[in-house]
């Protein structure tokens, strides 16, 4: 063998190597990005557990709350407390509001395990979990607890 046929063995080498390179790069981003699905898919499906079991607790909570007005109510004389009730019920209103916008949800859990990736399944699967964030902020506990709490304190002052 010659100089140039060892020039020639030599690019070919090259070039091989660097297609099997490219593709082995390119299987390891298809892995990742699939890594980086399924471990969103599955913190969303954490976060709509957590908001429905929350939602649940506030559900819970505004039934209760809503039956202590509703006695409370039939013995309140005062004018102005009665506009109390009034809010109060109001706000146990938007807090139903909110309860039914969640169980309205598009996807579930169940959806969600089936969803396999794809760039398209990937941006879907980020918009999902942004409302869920949304959610979460609306369902925090500091905005309820303190309506519950003031509530208690209306009634016990009320009986």
């Amino acid at each position: 063998m010659n100089a140039e046929d060892w020039k020639t063995l030599i690019s070919v080498v090259s070039a091989v190597v660097a297609v099997v390179s490219a593709v082995l790069a390119h299987r390891a981003r298809i892995q990742t990005r699939t890594d980086i699905f399924e471990s969103q898919r599955d913190a969303l499906i954490l976060a709509m557990a957590d908001n429905d079991s929350r939602c649940s607790q506030l559900a819970l909570q505004s039934a209760l709350a809503r039956d202590e007005l509703g006695r409370i109510a039939q013995k309140v004389k005062n004018p102005s407390d009665q506009k109390q009730v009034d809010a109060f019920l109001e706000n146990l209103a938007e807090l139903d509001k909110l309860t039914k916008s969640l169980d309205g949800r598009e996807y579930n859990a169940k959806n969600l395990d089936t969803l396999s990736y794809s760039e398209d399944a990937l941006v879907t699967l980020r918009r999902m979990a942004r409302g869920e964030q949304v959610n979460s902020k609306l369902l925090g506990p500091a905005s309820y607890d303190l309506v519950f709490k003031l509530i208690e304190r209306f009634v016990a002052r009320c009986d």
